[in-house]
């Protein structure tokens, strides 16, 4: 099995582009490949255009997709903590008018909001990658959007129409993406903020530590790839 991982901006992938322990090699699209584990990196940029590019690509030879990174949560999350996301929404898809329900693309196949994209094998292979590196994650569903959220009446609404507890600016498309090509997603997040006036400063000064976390995690899953079955 291999893992395409999706990081969005270089304050959370750096630590995890730089070490030694992945021999990462670059391809000829943008992302790197480990010479040794059957895993591949990409660093994405903001938003969900470019992380549903770089998941298109991914995809290509990945069959399970995972981005790590920061989020916001939606209610009583604490700073710091961790969460397995395998459920997904876009808040910011809004069609109403036309009659669909929120997060409901317009004449798409799928009729719900709600993307589900990881199956128990992996849920369970994450979990224990997790617990191997001293590490622990509650299982969450995430809603994304192309915005920055920084107000807690705009958070309140997310979590009032989808029920999410958790919010970022890509994962939704990376999951998109991940049932369009017939393969398995799931995030890893690191609550950096609460969607509410402090959230710039607290983000900022929280990305760095959640990159440490996240390249000890993978260090770990790496080597359980190349036995692992979806």
């Amino acid at each position: 099995m291999r893992l395409g991982v999706l990081i969005a901006v270089d304050a959370e992938a750096a630590a995890i582009r730089d070490d030694e322990f992945f021999h990462w090699k670059p391809d000829s699209r943008g992302s790197l490949r480990s010479e040794i584990y059957p895993l591949s990196f990409m660093q994405t940029g903001v938003g969900k255009v470019y992380a549903a590019r770089a998941a298109a690509i991914l995809a290509g030879d990945c069959d399970l997709l995972c981005t790590l990174g920061t989020a916001a949560g939606l209610s009583d999350e604490k700073i710091g903590q961790l969460f397995l996301c395998g459920d997904f929404f876009e808040h910011d898809m809004d069609a109403s008018p036309l009659g669909f329900a929120p997060g409901v693309t317009p004449f798409d196949i799928r009729t719900e909001a709600i993307m589900h994209t990881l199956g128990d094998n992996a849920r369970s292979l994450v979990h224990l990658a997790l617990s191997t590196a001293g590490l622990s994650a509650e299982d969450a569903s995430l809603a994304s959007g192309d915005q920055f959220l920084a107000g807690r009446s705009k958070a309140h609404a997310v979590r009032r129409a989808f029920g999410a507890q958790l919010l970022d600016m890509e994962s939704a498309a990376v999951a998109k993406i991940a049932l369009l090509e017939k393969r398995q997603a799931f995030a890893l997040r690191w609550v950096s903020d609460s969607a509410d006036r402090s959230s710039p400063t607290d983000w900022a000064t929280h990305v760095r530590r959640s990159a440490e976390v996240f390249r000890v995690l993978l260090r770990t899953l790496a080597p359980m790839l190349q036995q692992a079955k979806l």
